[in-house]
């Protein structure tokens, strides 16, 4: 008889020991996190009255013309970068206007097609004589269009 309940409680033990490890097994996050490539464009500036949240989605070539103009100049890197909103999409980090020199730095892309992580760092150096507005565009592979952006600003 008591061989019968060292069984049963030995057991008893096993099957929970089981469960508590199917248990935590099963919770673990099953979203693949990877970094995500990306490239900026260059040489756009925001249009003047126009605002715009950061990491809002601009999957459309005339919405993008809404919101950016070109800001080409003569020489060298001077010309636009090219968007293709076929393969490719926009994430926009715009700041405010300010008179400070302000830069956006460690920008990265985390996430997988349904939520992506857009990571970024404000550096603010000296005042200016004059305002500048801070952007920076993100052109990320369309396959992460339909994805919920969380912003992180470090």
């Amino acid at each position: 008889m008591r061989k019968k309940l060292e069984k049963t409680i030995f057991a008893s033990f096993a099957i929970v020991a089981i469960l508590a490890f199917a248990a935590c097994s099963c919770c673990k996050s099953t979203t693949n996190s990877t970094q995500v490539s990306f490239h900026e464009a260059r040489n756009y500036f925001l249009n003047t009255g126009k605002e715009l949240n950061v990491g809002e989605k601009i999957t459309r070539e005339k919405d993008f013309n809404l919101y950016f103009g070109i800001a080409a100049f003569m020489g060298k890197d001077g010309e636009a970068t090219p968007i293709n909103f076929s393969k490719s999409f926009v994430l926009p980090i715009v700041l405010p206007e300010t008179y400070n020199d302000t830069k956006i730095t460690n920008v990265s892309l985390t996430g997988n097609n349904a939520t992506l992580h857009l990571n970024y760092k404000v550096e603010v150096g000296a005042k200016r004589s004059f305002t500048i507005r801070p952007i920076m565009l993100l052109v990320v592979n369309k396959a992460y269009k339909d994805a919920k952006v969380v912003v992180n600003q470090q």
